[in-house]
Order: structure tokens, then C-alpha cells, then sequence
């Protein structure tokens, strides 16, 4: 019996990696699809809705329900930061949003 309980604890904590890591990488296309849609306003960017749909439907599960909230908190913080934003940091930052926006097909 007790050979049981360490193999369900071991086999909990083996499997505790995969769980983390697909809330890593929904976190992570939350930071760069928000990044840029956060980009819009000031790097004058008129960014395609459809095909925002289509990055979320092909690389999002639909039951990650925490997608939509660290989304939107990476929106708002995003925003929070370009206000205070340099003249050359801008030009660095809306350059790269420009480029990684016409990559992933937002614009064209």
C-alpha cells in the first residue's frame, strides 16, 4: 500500500511539469498578441480582427479559460507602459511591433 502512495505522489509531481508549462506558453501568446494589440493606438497600426481570431482559434485551446484574463492584463500594461515611452524607444518598439504584426499576418 504504501508502494501506491509514492507512486501517485511521484506520478503527481511528474506530471505537474506539462500543466505548468501549458499555462508558461498561454501566458507567453497572451504577452505577444497583447503586446501588439496594445502597439495599435501608438504606432498607428490598424491591426486585421479576422485574422487575430484565426492566431487565437489555431494556437489557443479552447477550454484555456485564463487566456482572455492574462490577455487582457498584458493589454493594459502594455498601455501603461507606451505612455512614458522616449522618442527612440517608441521608434524601436512600433518598428518591432510593425514587423512582428505583419509576420503573424495582422497586417499587411
Amino acid at each position: 500500500m504504501r508502494h501506491l502512495a509514492v507512486i501517485a505522489v511521484a506520478g503527481g509531481l511528474l506530471s505537474a511539469p506539462a500543466f505548468a508549462f501549458n499555462d508558461l506558453v498561454s501566458m507567453q501568446l497572451a504577452t505577444e498578441l497583447g503586446g501588439l494589440i496594445a502597439s495599435e493606438d501608438i504606432c498607428d497600426l490598424t491591426l486585421d480582427q479576422a485574422a487575430i481570431e484565426s492566431w487565437i482559434e489555431a494556437k489557443i485551446p479552447a477550454d484555456d479559460m485564463s487566456f482572455m484574463g492574462s490577455l487582457d492584463m498584458m493589454i493594459e500594461g502594455t498601455k501603461y507602459n507606451l505612455r512614458d515611452m522616449g522618442a527612440s524607444q517608441k521608434a524601436a518598439h512600433c518598428m518591432q511591433a510593425r514587423r512582428s504584426a505583419k509576420a503573424a499576418g495582422f497586417i499587411d
